[in-house]
């Protein structure tokens, strides 16, 4: 977002770091004004000087709930294989006694 990259930047396991260093003189615009004069900047030039990140969401709330169910599905057919293939060992051991 912007136009200004930073100076300094580090991602770690904790996030991400990031400065900027933006001189005023490369801006349409003053540093300092009173919003009742004449030359002060328009509100457009002052969003275009703008500078920040922008964070995406990686994983949509349809992809989380695809994989919840699926997940889900996974789990039961686990559990019943798991009983099922407990049940049927149970009944070979008491048919070889």
């Amino acid at each position: 977002m912007g136009r200004y990259l930073p100076t300094a930047q580090t991602v770690d396991t904790d996030g991400f770091r990031a400065k900027w260093s933006i001189s005023y003189l490369g801006r349409g615009y003053g540093q300092l004004w009173d919003g009742a004069s004449s030359t002060d900047p328009a509100a457009r030039a002052v969003l275009e000087s703008a500078f920040g990140v922008t964070l995406l969401n990686a994983v949509d709330a349809y992809r989380e709930t695809d994989r919840a169910i699926k997940y889900g599905v996974m789990f039961i057919a686990l559990t019943f294989a798991c009983s099922s293939s407990w049940a049927a060992r149970g009944r070979r051991s008491r048919n070889m006694d």
